[in-house]
C-alpha cells in the first residue's frame, strides 16, 4: 500500500502544510519589514550626517589686497641666483600689511594686530608662498588673494559658535566680528 494515504491522513498532512506555508509567508513579511526599518534607520542616520556636516566640506575665505613688496621679500634681490629665497621670506608680513590697510588699522598697534593676524590661517605663509613661488612676476604687484579664514573665524561663520555669549566667553571677539564683515568674501 504504498502510496496510498486514509483520508485522515490526506486532510492531516493538508492541515500540516498549511500551517507551514503560513508560517513561512510570516517569516518572508517579518524578514522584508526588518528589511525596510533597517534602510529607514539608515537613510535617517545618512540625512543626519549630511545635515550636520555638509559645513565641513565650506571653507571660510578672506580677500585680501596683498602687496607682494619685493623689500619684504627679497630684500638682498639675489632670488635670480637663489630662487629659494623666495621659500623664505616673512610672508605674515604681507598679510599683516594687508590687513592694517584693509581693516584701517594702525601696524604699530600691536594688540589689534595680533587680533586680526587670529582671523587669518597660519597657512597664509604657506599660500603666498606658493603663489610667488607659480608666479614670481607678481614681486612688486598688488594682487586680491583668497586666503583661507582661521579655524575660529571659520566656526563662526557657520554659525557653529554661539554668538549671544558674552565675547568673554567665546573664540571670537566683537572686533573680529565686526572686521570679518568687512572682509567676507
Amino acid at each position: 500500500m504504498i502510496g496510498t494515504f486514509s483520508k485522515e491522513q490526506a486532510e492531516k498532512r493538508r492541515k500540516s502544510l498549511k500551517r507551514r506555508h503560513a508560517a513561512e509567508r510570516r517569516f518572508r513579511i517579518s524578514g522584508l519589514l526588518a528589511i525596510c526599518v533597517g534602510i529607514f534607520f539608515l537613510g535617517a542616520l545618512l540625512f543626519s550626517v549630511v545635515g550636520k556636516g555638509y559645513t565641513a566640506f565650506q571653507q571660510t575665505t578672506i580677500t585680501l589686497p596683498i602687496t607682494f613688496e619685493a623689500s619684504v621679500i627679497d630684500p638682498d634681490g639675489g632670488r635670480d641666483e637663489d630662487p629659494s629665497l623666495l621659500l623664505t621670506a616673512d610672508y605674515p608680513q604681507l598679510v599683516q600689511g594687508a590687513l592694517a590697510g584693509t581693516l584701517g588699522i594702525s601696524p604699530a598697534n600691536g594688540p589689534e594686530m595680533r587680533e586680526a593676524m587670529r582671523m587669518v590661517s597660519r597657512s597664509s605663509r604657506v599660500e603666498l608662498r606658493d603663489v610667488v613661488a607659480k608666479d614670481p612676476s607678481v614681486i612688486g604687484k598688488t594682487v586680491d588673494v583668497r586666503l583661507l579664514a582661521s579655524a575660529d573665524i571659520d566656526s563662526a561663520n557657520k554659525g557653529q559658535i554661539d554668538l549671544s555669549v558674552p565675547e568673554t566667553s567665546r573664540r571670537v571677539s566683537d572686533q573680529q566680528l565686526h572686521w570679518m564683515d568687512e572682509t567676507e568674501s
